[in-house]
């Protein structure tokens, strides 16, 4: 999230007398992705909406397939990698909170 974002949030929380958590905040998005995967995230793409990445191409692809692809995009467009600026939405399939995979 933007500073601006993570500022708002914060104070917000402040006000209503709760802790602000932020751990992924200010975290290099290319390693959280990894780390993510590497953890055992399965989720697809649903939506793109960044220049790059094509429905026909893209939509239904998993996030660690298209790990390489974003980083390019990341390079030649500034691409966000974990689509925090909105370049993509997913679908999570499966990862270790879930207590069986979800089949579409």
């Amino acid at each position: 999230m933007c500073l601006y974002v993570c500022v708002f949030v914060c104070y917000r929380c402040s006000r209503l007398g709760l802790v602000c958590l932020a751990y992924m905040w200010r975290r290099d998005q290319s390693e959280l992705l990894q780390e993510m995967v590497a953890c055992g995230l399965d989720a697809i793409l649903i939506k793109v909406a960044a220049i790059g990445l094509h429905p026909r191409k893209h939509l239904g692809k998993s996030i660690s397939q298209m790990m390489s692809y974003l980083e390019k995009m990341k390079e030649k467009y500034h691409v966000n990698v974990c689509g925090e600026g909105g370049e993509y939405e997913t679908f999570t399939l499966d990862c270790p909170l879930f207590r069986k995979r979800i089949v579409v």
